[in-house]
């Protein structure tokens, strides 16, 4: 009879550990010998050394692991030394069993199918062991036939054991809400978990806790991407001038859809128009960054933000085409490596189903996706932030704001989801010449407002419109001039309207927050600096709903 599992799947008999695979086993040791440091990590994660139908495989796979998590190469030389020193040397065969692993495979690329297919046929020859002591229990004349019926209960649930009992009693659930709220006391005016970054949001949701799956969606070009990037910069990079939480938090930055070297150049230029307004400088968007006409300053504040970004504990993964499989494995290998705690990941709907099924109907792979990320979280504790797309009809009614029917897949998404949004700017969907005069005039009288707020500069806009400034007294005595300056103002007070829909709160209130968008530099802002104030003018306006 062969190695291979073919024969083995269709005997019915022979003992148990004829139920297996064995050149799925030499595969899976054979790819742990050719994988990179990267794919050995993820291997071990996958893997594990009970599902080996062979003793001989289940000690090299041990040895194996004290290799990998040494550091140590596994050449055949040192192996064979290794074996030899602990007298298992005979046991597994010796030096022409570890040169026949070594040869088995010729990359790793395959390596997941091959640790799928070990645990496959470890998991029948559980059922085939549990069946075997059930099919005993009848001829126990010395047990009743409820203690038999509760014997064979007892055989199925052993199958499941391995997953954990997940049952607590009502002392020790009282004892971690008990914690939780000494923590919350202790913490007072303070986010426990993860935040947005964002304090008008963060006061509604009081932060991400473990373990918990946020999705981010939008209209095409409503800047879901710019949203998730500036939620990475507040939460994992924290510049003090910007935000007032605290340490930065370690996270994984997955884009699928756009080059590292992309994202991150808005990002850090982003922070570095941030850094001159906080200065008093303005004028600086990324227009002029790509046509390279930088001041010393501009070029001073780009370095300062390069140099934050240099110190903080986000990792990022530009590869594409993943699938859900190979997004899991990153996020397991950077929580071991890194101690990562939140992952953003720019979008959903581009990450691969796995099965077959999914494969074949975008519907059902999006909701396996969906499903995979919601467990993801709950098995590793981190926090999931995925953007996802809108349908295309939800373009159709520009008026009318999305919820959650609008999300491409949205019964997985909404099914999965502890919170889901949307990014939604009134100018991208109706531009200013389609405001009515009210409308319009509403607007223009904000910017009256903002114009005899001393530290407003209405220069920039002036230039904006005419493209030399005026005398010392001219803007004051030209009535013409100042009407167009002034609606060229209130456009932009429109222009930088935003708000986060949020559609679902598992643990709170759901509503519209409004937030600022800042269009020269691409960014989201919340509108009040303090995360809780007493100060009305510093509150978050009350527009939530429980």
């Amino acid at each position: 009879m062969s190695e291979g599992g073919s024969s083995a799947k269709k005997s019915r008999g022979g003992p148990a550990e004829m139920l297996a695979d064995l050149n799925a086993e030499m595969a899976v040791l054979g790819s742990l010998m050719r994988a990179t440091p990267e794919q050995c990590d993820q291997i071990l994660q996958a893997c594990d050394g009970e599902w080996f139908s062979v003793g001989a495989h289940t000690v090299l796979w041990g040895l194996f692991a004290e290799f990998v998590d040494r550091g140590d190469a596994l050449d055949v030389l040192t192996l064979e030394r290794a074996l030899k020193d602990r007298g298992e040397i005979d046991d597994t065969g010796g030096r022409q069993k570890l040169d026949s692993v070594a040869n088995f495979v010729p990359t790793a690329g395959n390596w997941r199918a091959y640790v799928e297919t070990v645990e496959d046929f470890y998991k029948r020859r559980q059922v085939r062991q549990a069946g075997a002591q059930m099919q005993e229990l009848p001829f126990d004349r010395e047990m009743s036939v409820e203690e038999v019926v509760e014997a064979a209960e007892g055989c199925m649930t052993s199958l499941r054991e391995e997953r954990g009992d997940g049952a607590v009693d009502s002392r020790q659930l009282a004892i971690e809400v008990i914690d939780g709220i000494e923590a919350k006391v202790a913490n007072r005016g303070r986010i426990i978990g993860v935040p947005t970054g964002f304090q008008d949001i963060d006061r509604t949701l009081l932060g991400l806790g473990e373990g918990r799956l946020m999705f981010v969606g939008g209209r095409p070009g409503m800047g879901k991407t710019t949203m998730v990037c500036c939620m990475a910069e507040r939460t994992c990079v924290r510049p003090p001038e910007v935000n007032p939480y605290g340490e930065p938090i370690p996270g994984l930055f997955l884009s699928m859809e756009m080059g590292r070297a992309e994202v991150g150049e808005g990002m850090v230029c982003g922070l570095a128009g941030v850094l001159l307004q906080k200065r008093g400088i303005g004028g600086f968007n990324l227009q002029k960054l790509r046509l390279g006409f930088l001041s010393k300053p501009e070029l001073q504040a780009i370095n300062e933000a390069s140099q934050l970004y240099a110190k903080a504990p986000l990792l990022w993964d530009d590869q594409g085409d993943l699938n859900i499989g190979d997004v899991k494995a990153k996020v397991r290998l950077n929580v071991k490596r890194h101690g990562t705690r939140v992952v953003f990941v720019d979008y959903v709907q581009l990450i691969k189903p796995l099965s077959k099924l999914g494969q074949r109907e975008e519907r059902l792979g999006i909701a396996e996706v969906c499903e995979q990320l919601k467990s993801l979280a709950k098995q590793t504790g981190v926090v999931i932030v995925a953007l996802a797309q809108t349908v295309r009809g939800s373009e159709d009614n520009p008026g009318k704001k999305p919820t959650l029917r609008d999300f491409d897949g949205s019964s997985a998404i909404e099914k999965n989801a502890d919170y889901a949004g949307f990014i939604h700017r009134p100018a991208y969907v109706r531009p200013w010449f389609a405001l009515g005069d009210e409308k319009r005039g509403f607007y223009i009288d904000r910017a009256r407002k903002d114009y005899m707020d001393p530290g407003w500069d209405w220069r920039e806009s002036w230039l904006e419109v005419f493209g030399t400034l005026p005398g010392s007294n001219f803007f004051d005595t030209d009535e013409e001039a100042r009407a167009k300056v002034l609606e060229r103002m209130g456009q932009r007070c429109y222009e930088c309207e935003a708000e986060f829909l949020l559609r679902k709160n598992r643990f709170g209130p759901c509503g519209d927050v409004p937030l600022k968008f800042v269009p020269p530099l691409k960014r989201f802002e919340s509108l009040t600096e303090k995360l809780f104030s007493n100060n009305d003018e510093e509150r978050q306006p009350e527009t939530l709903e429980s």
